[in-house]
């Protein structure tokens, strides 16, 4: 799932080129109708299904509930994942969207599995671990592949206006 802004666009257009569908919505516009085709993709077989999580409107790199209820929803285990590249374009979108520049190394990873018995038990504590096991896997990757943190002290950064 992608956004229905510009940045949103971009997104979709990098998962349809390695040949995924994509579902186009957010909690502000479209969100519903969105996650009813997840939903859908999911009952017909679709081995997988991925959303951006912090949302159109942030809080930035804050995990919207949205990810934990369509897992808990179809009874499938939530996979972190997140990505770094050695060089990149930083948008100046409100969540700073990093896109990998033209032939450059990208390098995908996976978190632990948050299985949906787990994500039932603490809903909240998911959205908080879930964060927090982004933000390390984030920091890691980038210090692996690109030499440094692409977002230093990702905590403390206010978004950009």
């Amino acid at each position: 799932m992608a956004s229905l802004s510009s940045d949103g666009a971009f997104a979709a257009g990098a998962v349809r080129l390695v040949g995924l569908r994509i579902a186009r919505g957010s909690s502000s516009r479209g969100g519903r109708e969105a996650m009813a085709a997840m939903s859908a993709a999911i009952e017909a077989g679709a081995p997988a299904a991925g959303l951006t999580v912090d949302g159109p409107k942030g809080p930035w790199r804050r995990v919207k509930p949205g990810a934990v209820a369509l897992a808990m929803r179809h009874d499938l285990p939530l996979v972190p994942a997140t990505f770094s590249c050695r060089r990149w374009v930083e948008l100046r979108s409100w969540d700073r969207m990093v896109l990998p520049r033209p032939f450059t190394r990208s390098v995908v990873r996976y978190g632990e599995a948050w299985r949906p018995e787990r994500l039932r038990r603490d809903p909240e504590g998911a959205l908080e671990g879930i964060g927090a096991e982004l933000d390390r896997m984030g920091r890691e990757l980038d210090i692996e592949v690109a030499g440094r943190e692409i977002w230093p002290g990702r905590e403390s950064l206010a978004p950009l206006g």
